[in-house]
């Protein structure tokens, strides 16, 4: 079954942060993440945001490589997930 997937305002301004190419592939991660959100998402503990799920994966292109962590929770009638945030943190070669 795939989740409806809806972003909160602060997930969408963190993906025009990225470079294009970096945010397109954290788009296709999160078209994953719509397919099995239980399987690939954990509980968010300190010292990330307090309530929900994070999903965090490496995401690189030529230039980049970005270790990237998506916040998220369950929508209430639970048929779609919520992004909350996304972060990237750039990491040098």
């Amino acid at each position: 079954m795939n989740y409806n997937v809806a972003y909160e305002d602060d997930a969408s301004e963190a993906l025009l942060r990225l470079p294009p190419i970096i945010a397109s592939k954290v788009l296709d991660e999160i078209d994953k993440l719509a397919e099995d959100p239980a399987g690939l998402s954990r509980r968010a503990y300190f010292p990330y945001l307090p309530t929900g799920q994070i999903f965090q994966f490496w995401c690189e292109d030529a230039d980049h490589r970005f270790w990237i962590s998506v916040f998220l929770q369950y929508s209430v009638d639970e048929t779609g997930i919520i992004i909350l945030a996304i972060a990237g943190q750039d990491v040098p070669r």
